[in-house]
């Protein structure tokens, strides 16, 4: 009888600490999307740096970039823009034939990152 009492306390210890792993692991997750227990070769994952060793450029005011050029086609219009996370910003473009698209850009540093296309 003990060594069942001594299996259900120890699988019960199991559990709670199970949970605790888990509950931590969803908590940095939130704060981090990026963030993982371990890199895929085994090693432990590098950990976010503290918001406040975050450099003040990556926090504070963008810097002037100058301007962007898009490169729409004639006839295409910025038909709405949305900020997005991380300094990126959507812009969805419409016009006649080939312009249907969304682009991203990077606030930070003054790029077009990638366009998304309707067929």
């Amino acid at each position: 009888m003990l060594a069942l009492k001594s299996l259900v306390v120890g699988l019960g210890l199991l559990i709670v600490v199970a949970m605790t792993v888990i509950g931590y692991g969803l908590m940095k997750k939130a704060e981090d999307p990026d963030f993982t227990f371990f890199r895929s070769d085994g090693a432990p994952a590098a950990t976010a740096p503290a918001a406040d060793s975050i450099p003040v450029a990556a926090s504070g005011p963008l810097a002037p970039f100058g301007d962007v050029v898009l490169g729409l086609p004639e006839g295409c219009a910025i038909a709405d823009a949305r900020m997005l996370a991380d300094r990126r910003m959507l812009l969805r473009v419409s016009g006649p034939g080939a312009c249907a698209r969304a682009v991203v850009v990077d606030l930070a540093a003054g790029r077009v990152l990638g366009h998304v296309r309707a067929r």
